[in-house]
C-alpha cells in the first residue's frame, strides 16, 4: 500500500507541474526525481541564508 501511495504522489507531482508550469509528463518522468525536487526547492536570492559576518564585511578574503 505504501508503494501505491508513493507512486500516486509522484503522479500528482507530475500533474501539478504540467498544470501549473507546463512541464510535459514525458519530460518529468525522464528526469531524476531528486533533481526535480531540488529545483522546486530553490530559493530566491533574497530568501537564502546569509552568513552574518559577510553582511558586516568580515567574510572577505
Amino acid at each position: 500500500m505504501k508503494l501505491d501511495n508513493y507512486i500516486e504522489d509522484i503522479n500528482l507531482l507530475a500533474k501539478r507541474l504540467f498544470e501549473e508550469k507546463g512541464v510535459m509528463p514525458e519530460t518529468f518522468f525522464n528526469s531524476s526525481l531528486s533533481d526535480i525536487i531540488e529545483v522546486q526547492n530553490a530559493k530566491e536570492k533574497d530568501q537564502r541564508w546569509v552568513d552574518p559576518l559577510e553582511l558586516v564585511g568580515y567574510g572577505r578574503g
